[in-house]
């Protein structure tokens, strides 16, 4: 799965999933991870482990598209 972004503060809803694995790598900009109760500032290079059960959203706070990949297991297609 692929998230890109073009809206400043636009953001994906909050979902969790029960039991998916789940790992994103940021491509491009910046973008906040609100994971559970704990939030990360996530920045080009930067990756990510989201557990199975988690509540999790995404928000790009930077002034560019954001640009994320995803690696998520078993497939939900």
């Amino acid at each position: 799965m692929y998230f890109s972004e073009k809206v400043r503060i636009a953001s994906l809803r909050q979902k969790q999933n029960l039991t998916l694995k789940e790992v994103a790598h940021v491509l491009a900009g910046k973008v906040e991870l609100l994971l559970g109760a704990d939030t990360f500032l996530l920045e080009e290079g930067d990756s990510v482990h989201i557990p199975s059960g988690i509540n999790h959203k995404w928000t790009n706070v930077g002034e560019t598209m954001v640009r994320v990949i995803f690696a998520i297991t078993p497939p939900t297609f």
